[in-house]
């Protein structure tokens, strides 16, 4: 079944100081253009969430104790950029208390492949129809070390067979030199380590 992907981004956890993401900031010291060029601005209408602020595929914005770095469209090479991008606030911002970083790739389909629903299938799904109740979603979670870091892996399946699946390489640490070779992590690799980890999965494609 061929999975297609989504909402891949980057996220820094951090005491960041909102009020210094002003829309031409982030254009000058994250994107990096030109001072006075005008970068796109998106305010949300009626949702509680912080405008993004987007230039070539990166889009921006900081919320309470994250700074979240989007790549769009979600490939390799604007992922690499959006890690770039999201170095530049750990180098311009160098006193911000940070715990952690993490680059998200994620993948989804809206029909559950027959063997994954197999592999993901266990004794305690039997014994909750038992109880005569029913499951609308099925969530699997591994935690698998790499390098010094360790990537989070998800597989969701909802009551609709639409499912997805959440590779997180997370690294926690309150050093921002850490945090900043993490994300310069060579984006070979990581394309390598996905392909690799969807490959192992029955009946995944991309």
């Amino acid at each position: 079944m061929s999975f297609r992907p989504f909402d891949w981004n980057v996220v820094i956890l951090g005491a960041w100081n909102r009020a210094i993401f002003t829309p031409q900031w982030i254009a000058e010291f994250l994107f990096e253009v030109p001072k006075n060029r005008p970068v796109e601005v998106e305010v949300p209408l009626n949702v509680p969430t912080p405008p993004k602020v987007k230039h070539e595929g990166i889009a921006v914005s900081v919320g309470a104790g994250l700074l979240e770095v989007s790549a769009e469209p979600c490939d390799f090479d604007t992922l690499e950029r959006t890690c770039a991008c999201a170095c530049r606030a750990l180098q311009q911002l160098p006193r911000t208390p940070v715990s952690a970083a993490g680059f998200n790739v994620r993948y989804r389909c809206d029909e559950a492949p027959v063997e994954l629903l197999q592999a993901i299938a266990c004794d305690i799904d039997d014994a909750i129809s038992d109880a005569e109740l029913r499951i609308v979603r099925r969530d699997v979670t591994r935690r698998l070390l790499w390098g010094d870091g360790v990537i989070n892996t998800e597989i969701g399946v909802d009551e609709s067979g639409l499912t997805s699946i959440a590779l997180n390489f997370h690294k926690n640490s309150v050093e921002h030199s850490e945090l900043k070779r993490w994300l310069e992590t060579p984006i070979g690799g990581v394309k390598v380590r996905t392909e690799t980890l969807l490959a192992a999965l029955p009946g995944v494609e991309i």
